[in-house]
Order: C-alpha cells, then sequence, then structure tokens
C-alpha cells in the first residue's frame, strides 16, 4: 500500500488513518523497460508527465540484459534530471534503477563491473533517486540530492544464482 500525507488531503486510507497523519511516503512504480524499445523522448516526456500529473514520485526503470534498454534508461534518466534542475513548479519524478537479476549476465567480474558502471554513471545524475541516511527517523526521502550522506536506491531482483566469478 502506497499514500502520501498532504495538509489538503484529509481522506481516509487503509487502517482508517488519517492520511495528515502519517509520515511522508514515497509513490513508486515500477516501469519496464524491455518494453521501451521504440521509445523517443517525446514518448519518455508523456510518461514522465503523467507520473508527475498522479503524484508518482519515482520509476523504478526494470533492467534487462540488452543494450538498448541502459539506453533507454539513460534517456529517461537524462530527461528526468533535466527537470530536476530547470526548478520547474512542484516535486519531480525521480528514477531508480531495478536490476532483473534473472536475466542480466552475472556470471564473471566483469559482469559485474559493467552493472557496477552504469549503476555510477546514472546515479550521479539530479533525476536518480536517493535517500539521506542521517536522517532516517525524520526524512528518508532526499529529493535534492545536496547532501554528502545522501545514498542512491537500487532494486534487484532474482539473481539468486548470481556469483560474478566467486565460487558460492
Amino acid at each position: 500500500m502506497f499514500w502520501k500525507s498532504s495538509s489538503t488531503n484529509k481522506s481516509k486510507v487503509g487502517f482508517g488513518e488519517d492520511l495528515a497523519r502519517r509520515p511522508e511516503k514515497v509513490v513508486t512504480a515500477h516501469f519496464i523497460l524491455g518494453n521501451t524499445h521504440p521509445y523517443t523522448e517525446t514518448d519518455w516526456e508523456k510518461n514522465l508527465d503523467l507520473a508527475e500529473e498522479t503524484e508518482i514520485d519515482a520509476f523504478a526503470l526494470n533492467l534487462g540484459p540488452e543494450q538498448w534498454q541502459a539506453d533507454q534508461a539513460r534517456m529517461a534518466y537524462r530527461l528526468s534530471s533535466a527537470r530536476q534542475v530547470t526548478g520547474q513548479e512542484g516535486e519531480r519524478i525521480q528514477l531508480f534503477l531495478s536490476l532483473d537479476m534473472n536475466v542480466l549476465p552475472s556470471s564473471n567480474r566483469e559482469d559485474m563491473l559493467n552493472l557496477v558502471d552504469l549503476v555510477v554513471e546514472l546515479g550521479r545524475m539530479p533525476g536518480q533517486l536517493k535517500v539521506n541516511l542521517p536522517h532516517a527517523t525524520d526524512r528518508i526521502w532526499s529529493r535534492d540530492g545536496a547532501h554528502e550522506t545522501a545514498k542512491i536506491i537500487l532494486s534487484t531482483f532474482g539473481g539468486g544464482e548470481a556469483e560474478f566469478g566467486e565460487a558460492g
């Protein structure tokens, strides 16, 4: 269940608690890059606009093994990052990677280094969703990236057999 606190929205949700008394939560949605092969910048802009209109805070970009998926992730990050730095009114959607370790190459050290390179490249962009660890009890989701302690959000699923060249 996802919710956001709002001073204007006092409706009941979930277990009957008032939204205004809940701590702020971040609403995320999975976005499967495998469905974006034909996407252009215009397609991405439309999806980012729609997400912002519906108050989605971040897309988890589900990354598969094809190079074009990494290229699509780069395009999405570039467009999301541009929204962060233009100072447009309202909160702007951010992104984080969700690595599909069921299909991403993970048999040797080079596979690991390729993933690390992509995570570092995209993680440095203003569009990356980050968590601010020292203030985790107050407000854990950093929207501005200015905190030296802010860490990127990275998700994985599957991959129980991934060894990256290391036995066991």
